[in-house]
């Protein structure tokens, strides 16, 4: 992949420097603005500027990376039937990966399935899996150092009357959550809005964390939206929304990655966040 870079307002610093970043190969354009703070005496002799630089210039790389997970996403979905193995559906996903250009994964991806969907973190086994039991895909590849991330629940056939609660008070907190992280809020004002949409189901006790975490070259990096954060959000940082619940039988988690913008976030993944039932 190529990327195209250039700026524009080093020469005069009255509004602050725009960069911007040019894929030819999928005609994305992306660009943002170095804040003229970031060049005064103090912050510029620290070379903040850079950093602020190296965040924008990265844009297209980091999008590419979860362009090629949703892409295995939907590979795997497209495999996804019953008898087949857990870990036959995770090495389609881990092949599309691969075939797109990605270095890896960005962890151990997996597959799990009924009664191992309680796990937090798993690894696929030989579980073939089954119509109308609740099944998890949780992949993630690595592209030039930045790593995407995407998880669904679903089934083929029904999904258990019990999971299938869980997956809509999941939903609803994503959707919450890609509304709330914006410019200025602060980390503990969105975990708020998060646990009361728990709590309104019933479900406080059935997560393990807050509603999203930062990600970059390491899936999980950095800040944590949580109860005891007091971090403003501000423009150019990326999380992955992650909503983990699990009531002792079942267990499932979505999650998408998302970039905070001037105004609100840039989704970075979104295919079928929805109940889903093949």
């Amino acid at each position: 992949m190529t990327i195209l870079i250039d700026d524009a307002g080093t020469g005069d610093l009255l509004w602050g420097v725009v960069i911007g970043a040019y894929q030819p190969e999928t005609e994305t354009f992306i660009y943002d603005i170095i804040d003229v703070s970031f060049f005064k005496i103090g912050a510029f002799q620290e070379k903040k500027h850079f950093e602020e630089a190296a965040k924008i210039s990265g844009l297209p790389y980091i999008m590419e990376a979860y362009r090629i997970t949703e892409e295995s996403m939907k590979a795997a979905f497209k495999a996804a039937k019953p008898g087949k193995k857990e870990w036959e559906l995770e090495a389609v996903a881990r092949k599309k990966m691969l075939d797109m250009g990605a270095e890896g994964t960005t962890y151990p991806a997996w597959v799990c399935s009924g009664p191992t969907t309680t796990l937090s973190l798993c690894r696929s086994t030989d579980r073939a899996i089954q119509r109308d039991e609740l099944v998890q895909f949780t992949f993630g590849a690595k592209y030039m150092g930045y790593c995407g991330n995407m998880c669904r629940p679903f089934a083929i056939g029904k999904a258990p009357r019990d999971a299938r609660k869980l997956m809509a008070a999941a939903l609803e907190a994503v959707h919450y959550a890609l509304g709330a992280i914006r410019p200025g809020k602060r980390a503990y004002e969105v975990f708020q809005g998060y646990y009361d949409i728990l709590a309104r189901h019933g479900y406080e006790k059935f997560t393990l964390y807050g509603p999203a975490h930062g990600t970059g070259h390491a899936e999980v990096e950095g800040l944590w939206l949580a109860s005891e954060a007091d971090f403003a959000i501000v423009p150019n940082m990326l999380f992955n929304i992650d909503i983990w619940l699990s009531d002792g039988t079942y267990g499932m988690r979505y999650e998408d990655g998302v970039l905070v913008t001037q105004d609100g976030v840039r989704e970075l993944t979104s295919w079928r966040r929805e109940v889903i039932e093949l």
